[in-house]
C-alpha cells in the first residue's frame, strides 16, 4: 500500500458473492491490523 500511494483498500469476495464467516473473521484479525501496523511505521 504504501509503495503504491493506496489510501485504502477492500475486501472482494470469489464470485461476487457475500464473504462467509471465515475470510470475514481473518480479514478483520489479521489482515486488517497488519496492515495498519505497517502504514504506522
Amino acid at each position: 500500500m504504501l509503495e503504491h500511494g493506496a489510501s485504502g483498500f477492500v475486501l472482494f469476495s470469489a464470485g461476487h458473492g457475500v464473504s462467509d464467516l471465515a475470510t470475514l473473521a481473518r480479514w478483520a484479525q489479521e489482515i486488517v491490523p497488519s496492515v495498519r501496523e505497517a502504514i504506522a511505521k
